[in-house]
């Protein structure tokens, strides 16, 4: 007779027991402080997940379960954090202060206590504290960036050029670095500076187009308008940014390159239309284009926004009087005059035309 596999086992069982094959669990070797660590790591994790998911009370109650061994200059930051989202710029510095007795070298603590400064629009604090993270941590370039930012919304650009310059110098080259210096140069409108350090971003990434972008722009606004023309590449008008349009668009049209000057501004006056200097910058490069029909339409809107600019009845009368019509140039003229115009120069012109028409006349006879 077949004895059954159940029936084996529950024979065996006592035997098993006695030779102890299953040790009973040694309940006191599970340290009751592992598991509280484990749990507060637990509360952490989920503070942090909740202030990443924009749910600041949430984090604050998983803070709260903390043990009192889990007091920690952490604890303390996140606490912070959640009470800045929250616009509670005292409280956060409380606790940021708690953060800063318990690890004073962390430079974490004062990344913190910047960004509180800002909120509160102290850019003076602000940068102070971010410089103060910075001398912590070397490798890290976020208080840098974050420091000149802070020095330039508290009304001192040129320093924040001086500053990241500096930084510049001190450190490898890095592609974020030069492109803050880049701006940082061009928003003070030193743009011989603006072009070095975005040709060093471009030596680092020369297929990085923001870096392309900045270069290009410092290029044109520091008067090399042919070399910013040629950096443009292959790529069409509405690639760049606006600034750029403009800035390309009118680089192209000093020097003779019209096609390319009417690409640009016609593509940045999609979306700004109401400046009528760019209107008219229009109207000159398609008549230099000979387009007429195009220029007497550009700079017919440019008078629309602005009836008082000489230099548009001026060029007005000269597409007429390319287009055969001659009195009606010589009123443009002389309303360009009556606007401020070069009564001079705009009489000589009139007269000019006048003895050619008349020469042509004699001719026909």
């Amino acid at each position: 007779m077949k004895t059954s596999l159940r029936n084996l086992t529950l024979a065996f069982l006592p035997i098993m027991a006695s030779c102890s094959v299953w040790p009973e669990p040694d309940h006191a070797s599970i340290s009751s402080g592992a598991y509280g660590r484990k749990q507060d790591e637990l509360h952490m994790a989920n503070a942090r997940r909740f202030l990443a998911a924009g749910n600041s009370v949430k984090a604050r109650v998983e803070l709260a379960a903390l043990s009192e061994n889990a007091q920690s200059a952490s604890m303390h930051l996140l606490v912070a954090e959640s009470f800045f989202r929250e616009g509670n710029a005292h409280t956060a510095n409380d606790e940021i202060a708690l953060a800063a007795d318990l690890e004073p070298n962390n430079p974490a603590v004062d990344m913190l206590r910047g960004m509180v400064s800002e909120s509160v629009g102290d850019w003076g604090a602000a940068s102070q504290a971010y410089l103060l993270a910075s001398s912590k941590d070397r490798g890290d370039l976020d208080p840098v960036l974050a420091c000149a930012r802070a020095m330039h919304a508290m009304g001192d650009p040129i320093r924040a050029a001086t500053y990241l310059e500096t930084e510049v110098g001190s450190r490898p080259v890095n592609i974020e670095l030069s492109m803050a210096a880049g701006n940082a140069y061009l928003s003070i409108g030193s743009y011989l500076d603006g072009v070095t350090h975005f040709s060093s971003a471009m030596e680092v990434d020369p297929d990085n187009f923001e870096a392309r972008e900045g270069l290009v722009l410092s290029l044109s606004l520091s008067g090399a308008h042919r070399e910013a023309l040629s950096r443009t590449g292959n790529f069409s008008a509405d690639a760049w940014s606006s600034t750029l349009q403009l800035a390309i668009g009118r680089s192209a049209l000093l020097i003779g390159e019209v096609q390319s000057s009417a690409s640009f501004l016609s593509t940045f006056l999609l979306d700004f239309d109401t400046d009528p200097t760019v209107w008219l910058d229009l109207s000159r490069a398609y008549y230099l284009d000979k387009r007429f029909n195009l220029a007497m339409k550009a700079v017919g809107r440019s008078l629309d926004l602005n009836r008082h600019d000489p230099a548009a009845y001026t060029l007005l009368g000269h597409i007429r009087l390319r287009n055969g019509q001659n009195e009606l140039a010589f009123a443009a003229y002389e309303r360009a005059i009556l606007s401020g115009g070069d009564a001079i120069l705009l009489t000589e012109l009139m007269d000019r035309a006048r003895r050619q028409k008349a020469s042509r006349e004699d001719g026909e006879l």
